[in-house]
């Protein structure tokens, strides 16, 4: 009722959708992601977490559908690392081995390196070598700290505020020796600097806690990517092991029911996907398979 733009409203919508599927109500949570606009800068987080709501409800095919997007070049230097980790459980869970393989060696190449140059820069950096790295790369200038982590810092707020509140801290602190010889002119140069370095400090240190929680986090998924292939191998020799048994993987009907999306969607123009990606393209893709899992293995076996 305030009106306060497009932004705002696409943020709360966000965070409804997160109470949402925190309450595990993923429909209602899909109804609220859906509604943060496409051109918003949370599109990207909300279509994500949509998929994850998609992935509770069972829903393979909507998953996939919402990760292709992720999976574009447009998304290449964001730092969506359990998107890809999603899209490889979601072709597991829908026994297409090969594929769900394969975007775990993806997933390896992709982010070993990452770590790599994470753990090789970490170590040695200060918040206040964090805080210049951060202020350069949103002014468009080279930075020692990967763009997948510090991404989120263009558009954010508090550290445009905390960029603004240090060049007027510096702008004053150039000023203040006009006024020197007097005491005031002493204190306030100390208190200027102070709160000038407090702010640098604090949110230095926050940029470096957020590529320290990356640096973790990587290491833990590379670890446990191996586990997951293990798993899907055990369930991989399970269904060829009740194919042996049967004398059959028993798929049943292999086409199934097509879907008719021009029907369905009267008012869209439907195309297949020829394997380009194009801008206008996100968030418009619709996936349409079927597990590859027999009959006798359904989803809460393979779980």
């Amino acid at each position: 009722s305030s009106d306060r733009g497009d932004r705002f409203e696409n943020i709360i919508d966000l965070n409804v959708a997160r109470s949402y599927f925190g309450a595990g109500n993923f429909g209602q949570a899909i109804a609220y992601f859906k509604r943060v606009d496409r051109g918003s800068e949370y599109w990207p987080e909300a279509n994500y977490e949509r998929a994850w709501a998609h992935f509770r409800q069972d829903d393979m095919p909507a998953t996939l559908a919402l990760l292709l997007n992720h999976d574009s070049p447009f998304f290449d230097e964001w730092y969506f690392p359990e998107a890809d980790l999603l899209r490889a459980y979601a072709l597991f869970m829908m026994c297409k081995f090969t594929d769900a393989s394969k975007e775990m060696d993806e997933f390896v190449a992709v982010y070993t390196p990452l770590k790599a140059e994470l753990d090789g820069i970490l170590g040695s950096m200060t918040p206040e070598d964090a805080f210049a790295d951060t202020s350069a790369f949103i002014e468009g200038e080279p930075s020692k700290l990967p763009k997948m982590v510090l991404r989120g810092y263009r558009n954010e707020d508090r550290f445009a505020e905390a960029i603004s509140a240090v060049n007027q801290a510096n702008d004053e602190l150039a000023r203040l020796p006009a006024v020197g010889g007097y005491k005031f002119g002493e204190r306030a140069v100390q208190w200027v600097t102070d709160r000038r370095d407090a702010i640098i400090a604090t949110e230095g240190g926050r940029v470096l806690e957020k590529a320290t929680y990356s640096q973790d986090e990587l290491a833990e998924m590379l670890d446990g990517i191996e586990i997951t292939r293990l798993d899907l191998l055990n369930l991989e020799a399970q269904m060829y092991e009740r194919a042996s048994v049967a004398g059959s993987l028993d798929y049943g009907d292999r086409v199934g029911k097509l879907r008719n999306l021009k029907k369905r969607k009267k008012d869209y123009w439907v195309w297949p996907f020829e394997g380009e990606f194009w801008g206008d393209e996100l968030g418009w893709y619709v996936i349409d398979a079927r597990p590859d899992c027999p009959d006798s293995m359904n989803a809460g076996e393979a779980k």
